[in-house]
């Protein structure tokens, strides 16, 4: 048997399981990232005079912003700007996630805000169904898949189905997801007696 490409591990992926894996990538993305300012400094290559004379400052004073510990927003804003950015900053509670809105008054157009909200009301939503089924095949000990389907349990769907099917083992599709999204996956999955990978 020759090597295995990574679609012949995980087979096609549809449309609908690329924008979930897109999303997911693009949450860990935002959530994983925190740079202090001397990395963000870095990270757009730029050095502390440079930095300094964007903001109009000295360099020992750019070179103080980065070593310490308590920052003000306007400090930040102010770097982020000079570096070509905007800064966002979003109060997260238990139920609700909410932009603040730090700019001058008068200076945020309202669709912004609006489009912003309903932006982060989306994610929030994609974010709060629970991650909590499974997808599977179960495969016999020649290698053919015997059975496919959804689980919230694989111990308990894999002694089931050995005493259904006989010997086998399942193995685990992709990572645990959201039921929605199994069962898109459930109604395009292996069919039974197709050889595993």
């Amino acid at each position: 048997m020759g090597p295995r490409t990574f679609s012949d591990l995980v087979g096609e992926i549809t449309p609908d399981e690329r924008a979930e894996i897109d999303a997911t990538k693009e949450e860990a993305a935002v959530e994983s990232v925190a740079f202090n300012l001397a990395e963000l400094r870095q990270a757009r290559k730029m050095t502390k005079l440079e930095l300094a004379h964007l903001i109009g400052r000295a360099q020992p004073v750019a070179s103080q912003m980065e070593e310490t510990d308590d920052h003000l927003l306007s400090t930040i804003q102010g770097v982020v700007e000079s570096l070509g950015g905007r800064l966002e900053l979003i109060a997260v509670f238990d139920d609700v996630r909410i932009p603040i809105d730090f700019s001058p008054p008068g200076t945020a157009r309202r669709e912004d805000r609006e489009h912003m909200t309903a932006a982060v009301d989306e994610r929030d939503e994609r974010m709060s169904k629970p991650r909590d089924t499974y997808k599977y095949r179960f495969v016999g000990p020649d290698g053919r898949i015997k059975h496919s389907g959804i689980t919230n349990d694989l111990k308990r769907r894999e002694g089931e189905l050995r005493r259904q099917y006989g010997p086998g083992d399942i193995e685990q599709e992709g990572r645990r997801t959201t039921r929605e999204a199994a069962r898109r996956w459930e109604r395009g999955k292996p069919t039974a007696g197709r050889s595993g990978p």
